[in-house]
């Protein structure tokens, strides 16, 4: 997967989701990239295969808990 990716970008991180019972992928996975300003290029493109998979690629941010305020 992280060869695959790294057409888009250099991959910082790689990781394929799998059941923890039967240890097969469950068909999604989360890459994260070194820079994000190339999102554009492969967000919601068509036609990326994968293993004979069309992948689909949706953007999100992760907000590190420093960043967000607290409710006392």
């Amino acid at each position: 997967m992280r060869e695959f990716f790294s057409r888009f970008g250099k991959v910082v991180d790689a990781t394929v989701m799998v059941d923890r019972e039967s240890g097969r992928s469950k068909g999604f996975g989360f890459v994260t990239f070194e820079d994000s300003n190339n999102s554009d290029e492969f967000v919601g493109k068509l036609g990326l295969m994968l293993d004979d998979k069309q992948v689909r690629m949706d953007a999100f941010t992760i907000f590190s808990s420093q960043h967000v305020g607290s409710i006392d």
